[in-house]
């Protein structure tokens, strides 16, 4: 069996040995994707040490994507560390994938050729030096992942209440649902692009226009919002011709990106004006519902990306809705025409989760924000003040947020 791992350098500080030598296993490969300078410490340390090379580690590449044989593919936002899979005992990502076989499998396995073979992957053995033969690689290999946290048996249903796919795949066979789907996918270059203005086809782009030929209604939930001055005309255009836009984001106590909640916030009292509904997980309110999941002690994150057009269209993808995805990052994603699949997931985002969100809306003057708790039973509780809010806070994001553009959030 073969074994190829493409990793994105941002999150390796630190990892270089455990990388070096699992790629020193037989038929196992590892590349990474435009490396930085500085190989240890964390991500804030590593672009500091490596600023003199700032227009080019300023991209990442955002895709995710497993392939197994080019026949399954397991694709959507999700990162692989503890806390996107319940096992995190502090805060646990709310994430989204969807698994598909066919014909569309073998177009990803194109994209991931077209990343794994581009001028900006390097293998692992070019970037850090080994030591030894593959022998040793193997026993370091072993004593680093010694200790690595048993596996964990998967709840029989899921959040939808379809079956555990590691059980159906077990018994032989896994429920699908037919369904037409395209890939949407950034070219590799697209990290060393400068004009913003080139007529090139991007996943945002390709999202956009997808959203945009909506007839009735737009359901999005994306974990970082900044929707900026193309998605506002979106928006208002939406919404002049009667179609509901609903947005579901992280609120301030649940998201991870701080700065970028910041400049969202800047747009919530517009949005609210042109009729479209926001909701904010609650991280507290997440948890104590259960809708997602038993997060034990921790608390909930919002991470997944989807949009659901009409009840009839979903993308599913890497693709946040902010100028960074759209313009720095490279994306991939699929929009999957089913019916079947919007109701699912519109079940999920959708009204019957109500007990796990903050629903905002204008206040009585027409200026201020009110957060609405929904209870199981149907009452609701009005905070006229924002949830997890704080001076510290404020201060915080007013002094550091000139530094921070809203086209590198």
């Amino acid at each position: 069996m073969r074994v190829r791992l493409l990793v994105d350098d941002l999150y390796t500080g630190g990892e270089d040995e455990l990388f070096r030598s699992m790629a020193a296993l037989p038929n196992v490969q590892v590349r990474l994707f435009n490396p930085l300078p500085a190989r240890g410490g964390s991500p804030v340390r590593r672009i500091f040490w490596s600023l003199h090379e700032f227009t080019r580690i300023n991209h990442r590449m955002h895709n995710k994507l497993f392939l197994a044989d080019s026949r399954f593919s397991v694709s959507g936002g999700r990162n692989m560390a503890d806390e996107y899979f319940m096992r995190s005992a502090a805060a646990n990502f709310i994430d989204l994938d969807v698994v598909a076989a066919g014909p569309v499998v073998r177009e990803q396995a194109k994209v991931f050729d077209l990343y794994w073979n581009s001028a900006f992957v390097w293998p692992i053995e070019s970037v850090v030096a080994g030591q030894g033969g593959p022998a040793d690689a193997a026993r370091r290999f072993d004593a680093l992942v010694r200790d690595a946290a048993p596996d964990f048996t998967a709840a029989p249903l899921g959040p939808i209440g379809l079956p555990a796919l590691g059980s159906e795949l077990a018994n032989g066979r896994a429920t699908l649902v037919f369904a037409p789907a395209e890939v949407f996918a950034d070219a590799p270059a697209k990290v060393v692009r400068t004009n913003r203005d080139e007529n090139v086809s991007t996943v945002a782009r390709s999202t956009l226009e997808a959203i945009s030929g909506a007839r009735t209604q737009v359901l999005v939930a994306s974990p970082y919002f900044i929707p900026g001055p193309i998605g506002m005309a979106m928006l208002k255009e939406a919404r002049a011709h009667g179609i509901r836009v609903a947005i579901f984001t992280n609120a301030l106590g649940a998201t991870d990106e701080p700065l970028v909640h910041w400049r969202y916030a800047r747009y919530r009292r517009e949005l609210l004006r042109l009729g479209v509904e926001l909701y904010e997980l609650s991280p507290d309110l997440a948890r104590d519902a259960g809708s997602f999941g038993d997060f034990g002690k921790s608390f909930g994150r919002l991470h997944a990306k989807v949009a659901v057009i009409d009840s009839r269209q979903v993308f599913i993808g890497s693709l946040n809705l902010d100028l960074r995805s759209a313009w720095s990052n490279t994306e991939a994603g699929l929009l999957i025409a089913s019916p079947a699949l919007a109701h699912e997931i519109e079940g999920l985002i959708g009204r019957d989760r109500l007990a796990s969100v903050y629903q905002l809306r204008l206040g009585a003057d027409g200026e201020s924000i009110e957060w609405v708790e929904t209870a199981a039973d149907g009452t609701k509780h009005v905070l006229k003040e924002e949830p997890h809010d704080s001076w510290l806070h404020r201060l915080k994001m007013f002094l550091i947020s000139p530094f921070a553009p809203e086209d590198l959030l």
